[in-house]
């Protein structure tokens, strides 16, 4: 793909243009561009682009989900223009954890699968494990798909994984919730994991017919469900005490303060999924992660070190105790401490 043609192509993305964009993707798929390159180095390549100028506040959330909107038109477009496979190659449920909306991945994966010639069950975002189970029995496929953008999901990745491999059919997953390099998806049972669309064909066609239930987690669910049954009282205590104590905060309007709540409410999510998987790098990526995303809207980085020693002595506090928490919060606050990464682009 060249870089005239991702030019041309961001150019309509970044207007909310999706006749353009839609005809610059077929043109290519016109040209001799293979399905997968265009799936790729155009829609996948633009729709990263896009989430990169929301974390850098270059854009508000109406921009970045009405690039989204164009995005999945265009994979449609992709997918209806781009001849079928002869079949045979086997058959994929695909889905995305419950409480996942991001279905943009999952779509664009199932688009190439039908093309390399496999049939596809494509169910989109957030589907509840529950529902998941009688239709892996009545479509009896060859493979579950699992898509999971956020590691604040894998919770519900994880009961996906179990019904899946209870019913004897492999599971490949997929996105950025199962960590750069896929570090949790073995962790949480999966068969296999794959970075990309192009890596999950090569990935699908060396995986078992069947195989056996998921093993144990080496942290109970119901640990986690107890963190989450705190996160409303966890919120509003130390928001309060935030207000209390910190003057940039006790200066916000109502909509900074809601979002002061939604950063809070991220925090306890995302220590609960860091306990999970036993990695306290789920932890530290997301606060530098948080930690870039505040600078760039012009919260200093003191402020989230602040709120991080808040939110550890709000736990301490709660029912039942969450001792455990205290050790990754000092991670945080650690990596919240170093340089903030220059954005790119």
């Amino acid at each position: 793909m060249t870089a005239t043609a991702f030019t041309a192509y961001w150019s309509a993305l970044a207007d909310g243009d999706a006749g353009r964009a839609t005809r610059l993707a077929l043109d290519e798929l016109d040209a001799g561009r293979p399905v997968l390159d265009v799936l790729e180095s155009l829609v996948a390549a633009g729709q990263s682009e896009v989430g990169r100028r929301w974390a850098v506040n270059e854009w508000n959330v109406a921009q970045e989900h009405r690039a989204t909107s164009v995005s999945e038109e265009v994979v449609a477009a992709i997918a209806a223009r781009a001849p079928t496979g002869a079949g045979g190659a086997g058959s994929a449920l695909l889905t995305c954890a419950d409480g996942e909306w991001h279905a943009l991945p999952s779509r664009l994966l199932a688009a190439a699968l039908r093309h390399a010639g496999w049939q596809v069950t494509f169910l989109g975002a957030s589907v509840p494990a529950d529902h998941l189970g009688p239709l892996l029995h009545e479509v009896g496929p060859d493979v579950t798909a699992i898509s999971c953008a956020l590691p604040t999901r894998l919770i519900e990745a994880r009961r996906s994984i179990e019904l899946s491999r209870d019913a004897g059919v492999p599971v490949l997953v997929g996105g950025r919730g199962f960590g750069a390099d896929g570090r949790w998806a073995r962790v949480l049972g999966a068969d296999a994991w794959a970075p990309d669309a192009r890596s999950a064909l090569s990935v699908l066609a060396a995986l078992p017919p069947f195989t056996s239930p998921a093993p144990p987690m080496p942290v109970s669910s119901s640990e986690i469900s107890a963190l989450r049954s705190r996160t409303t009282a966890v919120v509003e205590e130390s928001v309060q005490r935030m207000l209390a104590r910190l003057p940039e905060v006790a200066a916000y309007d109502a909509r900074q303060r809601r979002r002061t709540e939604e950063d809070v409410a991220h925090i306890v999510e995302f220590l609960g999924a860091a306990h999970f998987v036993q990695d306290v790098t789920l932890f530290t990526d997301f606060t530098a992660w948080l930690r870039d995303v505040l600078v760039a809207r012009g919260v200093p980085a003191a402020t989230l070190v602040a709120g991080l020693g808040v939110v550890g002595d709000v736990l301490g506090e709660q029912p039942g105790g969450f001792a455990w928490a205290a050790d990754y919060l000092r991670a945080g606050v650690a990596v919240v401490g170093e340089p903030a990464a220059t954005p790119s682009g």
